[in-house]
């Protein structure tokens, strides 16, 4: 994902969240600029005018996308921009405000998930193992997860977990591989 967004020569965000969701994939060519309806800056200027001379330029828009989306859009661009190399690619997600059950996993997904879960604890319990984490593995997974772009109103969008739960059972994993 790194090597697709470094294609992009700047990439522009509405929020300090959508910025963060790009920095996750240790991106450097982000500005958050606001709400794009109400951005007027000076500071966006080209130093190459040919550069947003929109009348000699091809522009494929993704507007109101969500995360699969502008995946899409992204190789799109890349597969675009051999055969039109002044092609201008803009995507902008669907506004933060806006988010709903859309961009968590399906209801199926997020059964799935619970009952994967469910299973590996009732497996520990049955096994006489320990079933919940310690206070320390807790406090560390929590903080680990209050740092993810991936985290919202206390969920994850991933798997669709209520994440201050899912950090206390000792069989649980992070579905992006940050702690286990």
């Amino acid at each position: 994902m790194n090597e697709i967004l470094k294609s992009f020569k700047l990439i522009l965000c509405n929020s300090n969240q959508s910025s963060d969701y790009f920095h996750y994939f240790k991106t450097n060519n982000i500005e958050t600029i606001g709400n794009l309806k109400f951005i007027i800056s000076e500071n966006l200027v080209s130093k190459n005018e040919e550069d947003f001379n929109l009348q000699k330029r091809i522009i494929f828009i993704g507007l109101s996308t969500h995360d699969t989306e502008e995946e899409f859009c992204i190789k799109t661009h890349i597969s675009l921009k051999i055969k039109y190399p002044n092609l201008l690619t803009i995507i902008i997600p669907k506004p933060d405000d806006c988010v709903d059950s859309k961009d968590m996993p399906s209801l199926m997904e997020m059964a799935k998930n619970l009952a994967s879960d469910g299973s590996k604890i009732v497996s520990n319990a049955l096994k006489g193992n320990q079933t919940l984490a310690s206070d320390a593995v807790r406090e560390y997974r929590w903080s680990v997860c209050q740092t993810c772009p991936m985290l919202e109103n206390n969920r994850c969008v991933k798997c669709g977990c209520f994440m201050k739960v899912k950090v206390a059972f000792s069989s649980s994993a992070c579905p992006m591989d940050k702690w286990n």
